[in-house]
């Protein structure tokens, strides 16, 4: 007598959450920035951002920016995840300094509501140097 073979269907995947990283929490963007300003932010230090994307030394690179701003839309403290790397490694030391051009040339971020400062006081962007891309 043959065996019925079960199908068994994949249960649907989960809809994914639009987060954003404010300050090392994950927090839902209707709790924080809506999702036009922080897409014209990203637009905005995307263009900004001058990046030789055609190095074959930075494939591996990704640099982490936290920003401590005013609230006239200027910087006034910027760090980077891994930053002693750069003393090491010419790649990622060239990596952050076209951040660092970038962050400059964008100011002030005048997309950032003012009503708001208390919700953009820190940013956190990620730099992926080989697709020109900030998230």
């Amino acid at each position: 007598m043959p065996v019925e073979e079960k199908k068994v269907e994949p249960a649907p995947a989960p809809k994914k959450k639009r987060v954003v990283r404010v300050n090392r929490e994950v927090m839902s963007l209707d709790r924080t920035m809506t999702v036009s300003v922080v897409d014209a932010l990203r637009v905005a230090m995307t263009r900004c951002w001058v990046v030789d994307t055609t190095r074959t030394d930075i494939g591996d690179i990704r640099a982490v920016a936290h920003l401590t701003m005013r609230k006239n839309g200027t910087v006034r403290d910027v760090w980077f995840e891994s930053a002693a790397r750069a003393e090491t490694d010419p790649a990622f030391a060239y990596v952050l300094e076209t951040i660092r051009d970038a962050i400059n040339a964008c100011q002030p971020l005048n997309m950032l509501p003012q009503k708001e400062f208390s919700k953009w006081e820190k940013i956190q962007l990620t730099f992926y140097p080989t697709t020109g891309k900030v998230m």
